[in-house]
């Protein structure tokens, strides 16, 4: 049975993937949000260090990206876009803070066509199809078997670090973006034609979502593109520059007003103990993941 269910795999890999994912995410059929909500009653209505849920950065899921994205949905279905929020505090850029995705299009598309919790839901859903099948793809690319691409594809689609995470969503479209941003770059070493999907590749990654994550993620398919690039040519090397130069300049309207507000902003004061015990969980499994 498990020989012809990887015998079907392997024929149809875009069909299969999907299936995994609806499979996962078919709680949604019932109406299930997939959003922590019970953080609710454990977080406080300011931010305040003391008094915080064990999995500290999941509250962020409820108390910030799904209030933005309900107040992007209702701008939308009055034909208006925000740049502003008047709900918080005295008021708060939102389409420049770095981690709303306000310019992300599968974002707008999804909550112009359905209600902000299925949006997110469904997001999650076609995200982890794509981290998956892009990784079967990059798999291909790296010359694996096809049953080993398999077999690295899921392990990509649902390690253990997108599970925890997963309510973000950030996490996951990072995930799903960096095969393809990786594949594409490959392409582009080679050939003209796939510098244009290198550029809106890696552009959609950047204004996907939490700038913070897509550094992270970044940086992660730097060091893998700098092995599987070799050897480097003068050919190789310009191609490559002028779809990270494209890709950058297609993002830079809303990378460099979002640097410039983050870099212009502060957290609240608190000691380097409490940020090393919040982030513990991402330190010690970030890297391994990747790896």
């Amino acid at each position: 049975m498990l020989q012809a269910l990887i015998t079907k795999a392997e024929g149809r890999p875009a069909i299969f993937f999907l299936l995994l994912s609806l499979a996962f995410y078919c709680p949604l059929i019932v109406g299930y949000c997939f959003l922590p909500l019970s953080y609710l009653s454990l977080t406080p209505l300011w931010y305040d260090p003391a008094v915080v849920p064990k999995n500290f950065d999941l509250s962020d899921a409820v108390i910030s990206f799904t209030p933005l994205d309900e107040f992007l949905k209702q701008q939308i279905s009055r034909f208006s876009f925000p740049f502003w929020s008047p709900y918080n505090l005295g008021g708060h850029p939102v389409a420049f803070n770095g981690q709303a995705g306000f310019f992300y299009p599968p974002k707008l598309l999804l909550l112009t066509l359905f209600p902000t919790w299925l949006a997110h839901g469904i997001s999650l859903c076609l995200h982890t199809w794509l981290a998956g099948y892009s990784s079967f793809l990059l798999a291909q690319r790296f010359g694996l078997s096809r049953t080993a691409g398999l077999f690295f594809a899921v392990t990509w689609q649902f390690n253990g670090y997108l599970s925890v995470w997963l309510e973000l969503s950030i996490v996951g479209t990072c995930a799903a973006l960096t095969p393809v941003v990786i594949l594409t770059a490959l392409g582009a070493l080679d050939s003209w034609r796939y510098v244009p999907a290198f550029a809106a590749s890696l552009a959609l990654l950047v204004v996907s979502c939490h700038l913070q994550f897509i550094i992270n993620f970044l940086l992660f398919g730097m060091l893998v593109g700098l092995y599987l690039a070799r050897p480097w040519t003068a050919a190789r090397l310009s191609r490559f520059v002028s779809g990270v130069s494209l890709g950058f300049g297609l993002a830079a309207p809303y990378l460099l007003p979002s640097a410039i507000l983050m870099s212009l902003s502060q957290r609240p004061v608190v000691t380097a103990d409490f940020l090393l015990s919040t982030y513990r969980q991402f330190l010690a499994s970030a890297a391994p993941t990747m790896v």
